[in-house]
C-alpha cells in the first residue's frame, strides 16, 4: 500500500509535515464569513456534491500539516476538501515543543531544569486561550458547515484532529448537517456523546500517554455508544501520545505506523458515508 503522505526518510524528523500545499486559500467575503483552504481534485471531482471539511488542531495554519493532510485526502477521496480558517490565531509552532511529547519517551532523559522549563513553557498558551474556547470555536464551526450546505454540497463527512475533534463533537450532538464525522485524539466533552446519531470513526492515541482519554475515558466512550446504539467505530493506538494524527514525529516507527493506519481508515470511512464506493 502506498503510504498516505509520500515522504522521503530524509524529511522525516519533527512533527511539522514536509511539502508544498497545492490549494488555495479563499478568505472572507461575500457570502462567506470563514476564510478556508481549498484543494480540489486536478481531474475533477468524482462526486462534485459530495466534500470532506477538515477541522484542524490548535496551530491552525500555522503550521502546514492541515493543508498538506487535506491535499493527501483530496487525492485518496478525489473530491473537493475544505479546511475552515476556524480559528485564525492559531498557537505558534514551537511554543509547546518543550512541554509535550511527540512520541513516548522522547524527553525522559531531560534533566529537572529542562522538565521545568517544559511546564513553565505552558504560560505561553494564554494569550491564545481565548480564541480556543468552546464559545469562540463552536460557532464557526456551526457557520462552516451550514455555508458549504448553502454552496450546493449534500454530502459531508468532518474529520478534526484535537481542538477540530471537539468542535465536531459539538456538531455532531447539536445537529449540524453532516453526515458522519472521523474524530482524532480529542478533548473529552463527554456529555455530548450520548446526543450523536451519526456514524462516527474515534482514533485515539495511548491511553498511557494520553493526557486527555484516560482508560476510564475511553470505556466510558465504549459504554456510550454501546448504550445509544449509534453507529460507532474505535481503534486506540499503543506508543502513541496525543497529537499523532496532526503532527506525526514520522521517525519514530510506532507513530508512524499508527499515522498511516489511522489515514487509512480514516479515508475508507469517508469514502462510505460519501457515497464514493
Amino acid at each position: 500500500m502506498a503510504p498516505f503522505l509520500p515522504i522521503s526518510p530524509c524529511c522525516v524528523q519533527g512533527s511539522i509535515l514536509p511539502g508544498t500545499p497545492r490549494g488555495t486559500f479563499e478568505p472572507a467575503g461575500g457570502a462567506r464569513s470563514l476564510g478556508r483552504y481549498v484543494v480540489r481534485p486536478e481531474g475533477g471531482s468524482k462526486s462534485p456534491k459530495a466534500a470532506l471539511v477538515l477541522f484542524y488542531d490548535i496551530f491552525g495554519f500555522q503550521i502546514p500539516n492541515p493543508k498538506l493532510l487535506a491535499d493527501a485526502f483530496c487525492t485518496a477521496l478525489g473530491v473537493d476538501v475544505i479546511v475552515p480558517d476556524y480559528m485564525p490565531a492559531g498557537l505558534p509552532a514551537d511554543h509547546l515543543a518543550a512541554a509535550l511529547e511527540a512520541y513516548p519517551g522522547e524527553k525522559a532523559a531531560q534533566g529537572w531544569l529542562a522538565r521545568a522549563w517544559g511546564k513553565l513553557s505552558l504560560l505561553r498558551v494564554l494569550p491564545y486561550a481565548g480564541g480556543m474556547r468552546d464559545g469562540a470555536v463552536n460557532p464557526k464551526g456551526e457557520v462552516a458547515v451550514a455555508e458549504l450546505k448553502a454552496e450546493g454540497y449534500t454530502r459531508l463527512v468532518g474529520i478534526g484532529y484535537c481542538r477540530g475533534g471537539s468542535v465536531l463533537t459539538h456538531l455532531l450532538s447539536s445537529g449540524a448537517a453532516l453526515d458522519a464525522a472521523v474524530v482524532v485524539h480529542p478533548g473529552v466533552e463527554a456529555e455530548r456523546w450520548g446526543k450523536i446519531v451519526k456514524p462516527t470513526l474515534w482514533l485515539l492515541s495511548d491511553p498511557a500517554h494520553e493526557h486527555f482519554f484516560k482508560p476510564a475515558q475511553v470505556a466510558q466512550l465504549e459504554a456510550t455508544f454501546a448504550r445509544t446504539h449509534a453507529p460507532f467505530e474505535l481503534k486506540v493506538y499503543d506508543d502513541t501520545v496525543h497529537g499523532f494524527g496532526a503532527r506525526p514525529a514520522l521517525e519514530h516507527a510506532a507513530t508512524r505506523a499508527a499515522f498511516e493506519d489511522a489515514n487509512a481508515r480514516a479515508v475508507a470511512f469517508a469514502r462510505r458515508h460519501l457515497g464514493l464506493e
